[in-house]
């Protein structure tokens, strides 16, 4: 009935029927914001848009627009924030552990659809099946970023962690987000990777003295280090120090 037409009423007298009136307000917002995600998609919005949207899930009873600012001040962009750890965060003001676990959980479901032939059943014994695996994970991205791989005791894949866009150069990533992603996953196993954009798989001084760090770390934090490896768009070399 809510088109506008005449109804009739038990005395006969016509009346215009009531239009059903949209929500107000926060939910006003959040159904307009739905509204135009489902006309136009990903494409129509932009990296706050769809944080704030996705906050929507973990926050049903907060305006997320001033979460979703902070995160995206704090990592740079969506995909940043998506890298970044549950303690990282958690430590941005109005995002909790739910907020925190449903940005992993989107990160993970992400990561694995984009190598979809990465298999977490699949085991990763020797250095041609890492470098494989790290090749088709990151080997194709335009700057240079740091990805972590968490493996098993029988050196199944557990996850991987890709670092925030804008980053350069191996030693990049920090030291605590590592121990951090062994912590989390309870990984066997530590393989870590970096990719060259230019095409040359040439290590640096600095690759190779952040291999040697990580050579000593790894084992104290019990876990195995199967290398630090460097790929492009089609190969890949283990650094060596």
């Amino acid at each position: 009935m809510g088109d506008g037409k005449q109804v009739k009423n038990k005395s006969g007298i016509g009346k215009e029927a009531v239009r059903k009136s949209k929500p107000v307000g926060a939910d006003g917002h959040r159904a307009r914001m739905l509204e135009r995600f489902e006309k136009s998609g990903a494409d129509g919005m932009d990296d706050r848009q769809l944080l704030e949207i996705l906050l929507f899930y973990a926050l049903p009873r907060v305006d997320t627009r001033d979460q979703s600012v902070r995160l995206i001040e704090t990592f740079g962009s969506l995909d940043g924030v998506l890298n970044a750890s549950r303690d990282e965060l958690t430590g941005i003001k109005g995002i909790g552990p739910r907020a925190a676990a449903l940005l992993k959980l989107v990160n993970q479901i992400s990561l694995l659809r984009m190598t979809p032939a990465i298999s977490r059943s699949k085991s990763y014994p020797s250095e041609e099946d890492i470098g494989a695996l790290f090749v088709g994970s990151i080997s194709d991205i335009s700057e240079e970023r740091v990805m972590l791989a968490a493996f098993d005791g029988k050196k199944r894949l557990i996850t991987l962690y890709k670092s925030p866009s804008g980053s350069h150069g191996s030693c990049s990533i920090s030291i605590r987000t590592i121990t951090d992603f062994i912590a989390q996953t309870r990984a066997s196993y530590l393989a870590v990777a970096h990719n060259h954009p230019n095409g040359d798989l040439i290590a640096s001084v600095e690759d190779r003295e952040f291999t040697a760090i990580l050579e000593k770390l790894i084992p104290k934090l019990d876990a195995g280090f199967l290398g630090h490896y460097i790929v492009n768009s089609g190969d890949f070399i283990k650094i060596w120090v």
